[in-house]
């Protein structure tokens, strides 16, 4: 789906992400879904890999592979940004080994980063319950 972001989208990538995109980068959003993996891309500038997970912490290969995965979507797409946002019912101060995964992979790619956050935090349009399944693989 192709449209401008919501508020409530925009208040999530500005906010709990902090992320600065501007206004005009929000007119183009596209949001796919392929089980419980959400990718948005907004404004042919920033690309998020959202994963929602029941296990704390995430399970580190599983991190290893998106990382890969959207390190390489970006670079393709020609983007400006990745961010790998893991969303899980109570997220754990001890999230070593997800950051540790996430780091041997992006490196110190400045434009690569990790959100860790609770279920709660996500706008309602991107919870798994309220998405069409999308392949965008």
């Amino acid at each position: 789906m192709t449209s401008p972001a919501s508020s409530d989208l925009r208040r999530f990538v500005r906010s709990t992400l902090g992320c600065k995109c501007p206004d005009d980068v929000f007119q183009s959003v596209t949001i796919d879904r392929c089980d419980n993996l959400t990718r948005l891309m907004i404004g042919n500038r920033l690309l998020i890999y959202l994963m929602e997970t029941t296990l704390e912490p995430p399970v580190a290969k599983t991190v290893s592979r998106l990382v890969e995965q959207g390190l390489a979507d970006r670079n393709s797409q020609r983007l400006n940004r990745f961010r790998l946002v893991v969303a899980c019912p109570q997220p754990s101060p001890d999230l070593a080994s997800a950051k540790a995964s996430f780091a041997a992979v992006a490196g110190d790619d400045d434009r690569a980063h990790l959100h860790v956050i609770s279920t709660d935090e996500l706008p309602a349009e991107l919870r798994s319950s309220t998405l069409t399944s999308i392949d965008f693989q």
